[in-house]
């Protein structure tokens, strides 16, 4: 993926041989610019674990830049704590500092729809997840020039590669 693309959102709590696979063609994108990471995890022990693995897997890799942390179900002030103790933990036995992405609130409403058997796309119509989950893509895939820019803006908003 990291020879494609200059931005690669991948979940802590991934399979690690696809964490791997993924790194293993690290090499960064076309032009010699490093690939930027971020991280999605939870705030909870084994997600924050999950995700310092992930994080040590990719730190050494070639192609990959700066690592990213998005908190996923969380608000503005947890999300803070949890970023704290990923980017202590990271400094401390990595040698390299973390940067906060932002955070995705939890939905209560989102869930409940999705429960109900409602599809993504439909349930998450103007719930606040949803909002939250555009203006972080927004920001993160910013145009040329702008915050967080790479000078690349792809064709449609975002895409979902597995």
């Amino acid at each position: 993926l990291y020879g494609s693309h200059d931005l690669v959102v991948m979940d802590g709590g991934s399979r690690f041989e696809l964490v791997g696979a993924c790194c293993d063609g690290a090499a960064g994108v076309a032009g010699g610019a490093p690939a930027r990471l971020v991280a999605v995890t939870g705030t909870d022990p084994i997600a924050l674990a999950a995700t310092y693995a992930l994080v040590k897997a990719t730190a050494q890799r070639p192609g990959i830049g700066s690592t990213e942390l998005l908190v996923n179900r969380a608000d503005g002030e947890t999300a803070a704590r949890t970023f704290a103790l990923a980017d202590e933990a990271a400094r401390q036995f990595l040698g390299r500092p973390l940067v906060l992405a932002g955070s995705l609130p939890d939905d209560a409403c989102l869930d409940l729809a999705l429960r109900a058997g409602m599809t993504l796309l439909d349930a998450a119509a103007g719930s606040p997840a949803a909002a939250a989950a555009h203006e972080l893509a927004t920001r993160l895939l910013a145009p040329a020039g702008g915050p967080g820019s790479r000078g690349r803006m792809p064709a449609a908003p975002y895409r979902v590669m597995r």
